[in-house]
């Protein structure tokens, strides 16, 4: 009977054979089971009846790489002695030092430097083996590499540094470690961003207070104009903003945008991170070039919980930005009723128009938004008449199909249903032109 539990019983072998199994036993996860090291009985002895050392397969992975990789020191030793290229690539540029970098096999790794591997090779990202390492937090494989001449500092082809990429995995540890080696804390990737934004932004809380604590630049911009306070303020990391703020981070910067952090922690609903900001100094009536408030932005957005606190701050109700447009006239055209209500009875101008004549009434009456136009039209100074550019919110309504709001302003003593616009259209003859049936009968 054949032997068919040994891959070398069956005879003879082609040479295409032979070299897919070394391959094949390099890796072997089974050789635990048998030698602790990759088939390396089997290893040898496919390389003794002709096998190619370095054999590839369709991508450029070679026997030496697989091995590295899984782990079996004895398989690499042989593999090295029998004339492996330790240099060689895959086809996306990876080597067997970045296999075993990335699997944190150190002592494979200091075997594959002890023969010549090259420690600053680069895949085609640009990424090395210290970056592969680092991005695993194999602190103690990317010791190893700097022992023995890894490029502290060398970029990868979106600018990336080890350093980068163990703070963006809050791999403090290996960031410590990276940092005692000499790597620059405040280097930037082609978009500006440094490590410290780059911890910031995932919430890595530790890797902040050691990037701070080894000089990382806390009012470093990106090329949006972004640092490290407002990445923090927009993905809500409330313990960091503080720990920024604590360590001087100008709480009122702007962005190239004119954002500041506390008009994205309003914009992204970060109730804590408000407070937080506003307890140390953040301007609640900053304003944008266009002239928008946080008050603005979260009346749009509609956390009521945030517009409670600005204004408690002394958030200006009344302010307008550029185009007249106010926190109210946001609030109505979302309909976000109970922000509504809110800012009426903090004293919101209800006149306040645009410049193109638009009123809070008229927004919400085009929007379809019938509580908030009842809630209007509760108010004493409202005018249910105003118009823009001759059109009223009775005729906005109608012929938009809003039948309820058209019924509520025709329930308003003072309506004039047959206003005209400057082509002489009424209400009636816009919802009739509009196809709007319901609210025809409605007028």
């Amino acid at each position: 009977m054949k032997d068919t539990s040994n891959p070398l019983a069956a005879s003879p072998a082609s040479q295409e054979a032979l070299n897919s199994l070394l391959i094949t036993a390099a890796g072997n996860p089974r050789g635990e089971a048998q030698d602790e090291n990759g088939l390396t009985q089997t290893v040898a002895e496919l390389l003794a009846r002709g096998a190619d050392v370095n054999a590839a397969k369709s991508n450029g992975a070679k026997a030496l790489m697989i091995a590295a990789g899984n782990g079996h020191t004895e398989t690499v030793d042989k593999l090295l002695a029998q004339g492996a290229d330790i240099n060689a690539k895959r086809s996306d540029g990876v080597t067997a030092l970045m296999f075993a970098a990335e699997k944190g096999h150190t002592e494979i790794v200091d075997k594959l430097l002890a023969q010549g591997a090259d420690v600053n090779a680069k895949r085609t990202d640009g990424d090395t083996a210290l970056m592969i390492a680092a991005y695993y937090g194999h602190t103690e494989t990317v010791a190893e590499l700097l022992d023995r001449g890894a490029d502290v500092n060398a970029r990868a082809s979106d600018g990336d540094t080890a350093l980068m990429i163990a703070a963006e995995k809050g791999h403090t540890e290996t960031v410590a470690e990276l940092l005692d080696r000499g790597a620059n804390v405040n280097a930037e990737r082609s978009n500006g961003a440094t490590a410290l934004m780059i911890a910031a932004k995932n919430g890595h809380t530790e890797t902040v207070d050691k990037l701070l604590a080894q000089g990382a630049d806390v009012n470093a911009r990106a090329s949006d104009g972004f640092t490290a306070l407002m990445i923090a303020a927009r993905n809500g990391h409330t313990e960091i903003v503080d720990k920024l703020l604590a360590q001087g981070a100008d709480v009122n910067a702007r962005a190239s945008n004119g954002f500041t952090a506390l008009m994205i922690a309003a914009k992204n609903g970060h109730t804590e991170t408000v407070a937080k900001l506003l307890d140390r100094g953040a301007n609640v009536n900053a304003e944008r070039s266009n002239g928008a408030t946080a008050l603005m932005i979260v009346a749009q957005k509609g956390h009521t919980e945030i517009v409670d606190k600005l204004l408690a701050q002394g958030a200006d109700i009344k302010a307008k930005r550029t185009d007249g447009s106010t926190a109210l006239m946001f609030a109505a055209k979302k309909g976000h009723t109970e922000i509504v209500d809110k800012l009426l009875a903090q004293g919101a101008d209800i006149k306040a128009k645009t410049s193109n004549d638009s009123k809070a009434l008229i927004i919400a009456a085009l929007n379809g938004r019938t509580e908030i136009v009842s809630n209007l039209l509760l108010r004493q100074d409202i005018n249910v008449n105003a118009a823009l550019d001759g059109v009223t919110a009775l005729m906005l309504a109608a012929g938009n199909g809003h039948t309820e709001i058209v019924s509520t302003l025709l329930s308003q003593g003072g309506i004039d249903v047959d206003a005209k616009t400057s082509d002489g259209s009424t209400a009636l003859t816009i919802a009739a032109r509009g196809g709007q049936a319901e609210a025809v009968s409605a007028l």
